[in-house]
């Protein structure tokens, strides 16, 4: 007799997770789930490398958290545009337990494609969220791979 072990999923809420928005206006729009999971008052972060905004507990120091989601946020704009991405960027974070940290990725955006109707990802935006794979890879060909073969 075959003995299972499954791992049962359940219906996953898309308007449930957590998001967060970085407009042309230089507006960071926090979603409403994410609001009531934050502290009161937060520091934000963003790393330049792999493109991952971060938000802290700013433990009464920090940036008030909005009661309608919206605050400027114009050195943070300028930091991802300084990358190469262009606004609006939409994060999808998640908490990491370990650090207690809210981390989101950059939700590649989608564009309708002319005539077809279909959306595709933007290929410019692909390229610039993933400069980093592509450059591992190359550092690691470089070590293997004579200068003739690259």
């Amino acid at each position: 007799m075959t003995k299972y072990e499954f791992q049962w999923f359940e219906k996953e809420d898309r308007r449930r997770r957590y998001r967060a928005s970085v407009g042309r206006d230089g507006k960071l729009r926090i979603g409403k789930c994410l609001r009531a999971a934050l502290p009161p008052s937060i520091r934000l972060g963003f790393d330049v490398k792999r493109k991952v905004l971060a938000m802290a507990d700013g433990r009464g120091a920090g940036i008030d958290v909005p009661k309608y989601g919206v605050l400027s946020a114009q050195a943070l704009s300028a930091r991802i545009t300084s990358t190469g991405l262009r606004l609006p960027v939409s994060f999808l974070l998640e908490r990491d337990e370990a650090t207690g940290l809210f981390l989101g990725r950059v939700l590649p955006r989608r564009r309708r494609m002319d005539g077809s109707g279909r959306r595709e990802y933007d290929t410019e935006q692909l390229l610039v969220l993933y400069q980093h794979v592509v450059d591992q890879a190359v550092a690691g060909m470089a070590r293997t791979t004579p200068r003739e073969e690259r």
